[in-house]
């Protein structure tokens, strides 16, 4: 009967033991699922938000860029209501710029980096606002305008320039993506 007990005893312990081991396991594993799911949700989510960050950037400034080719084409035409048209279309497109400036740098900080955020700041913007002078130097007949198809070719280099922002942004979101799995 000694002996039954002992092995009843034994049964009752590898129980408790598989249970607990067992159920220590089966947390440790969902712990550790649960860590890979949100990971992967977070980075889902950091794609979403920087893809659209980037489609708002890369859309306004070929907007703009759209613009400066439209007026020089007004221009070209000698139409003064096309003249005004054009810039009066560009001047939308300029205020929705403005309008959300400091936001659009902060953004594309938080998400790709101050060393973007500056080539945007300091290199991009501060162009695309110096061929924006050039056209109203034209349209004014300033004595400091320069020839239009001066400025088509800076607008042609400062589009090759956005190309290259873009595909920097979407280098970024792809890596940042990949680094994520």
């Amino acid at each position: 009967m000694n002996e039954h007990w002992w092995d009843l005893t034994k049964i009752l312990i590898a129980f408790s033991l598989t249970t607990v081991i067992g159920a220590w396991l089966t947390s440790v594993f969902q712990n550790r699922n649960w860590k890979h799911q949100r990971k992967t949700l977070n980075a889902e989510r950091y794609d979403d938000q920087a893809t659209k960050i980037f489609e708002d950037i890369s859309s306004i400034l070929d907007q703009r860029i759209y613009r400066y080719r439209q007026i020089i084409y007004a221009f070209r035409t000698g139409e003064e209501s096309r003249i005004d048209k054009a810039f009066q279309e560009y001047r939308v497109v300029l205020f929705g710029w403005n309008d959300r400036i400091n936001r659009n740098y902060a953004m594309v900080e938080k998400f790709f980096g101050e060393e973007m955020r500056r080539h945007l700041e300091y290199k991009i913007n501060s162009d695309v606002i110096f061929i924006g002078t050039l056209l109203e130097r034209i349209k004014k007949g300033s004595p400091k305008a320069i020839d239009r198809e001066e400025v088509w070719k800076k607008i042609d280099e400062i589009n090759a320039r956005v190309y290259q922002f873009d595909l920097k942004m979407l280098k970024i979101i792809s890596e940042k993506s990949e680094s994520s799995f």
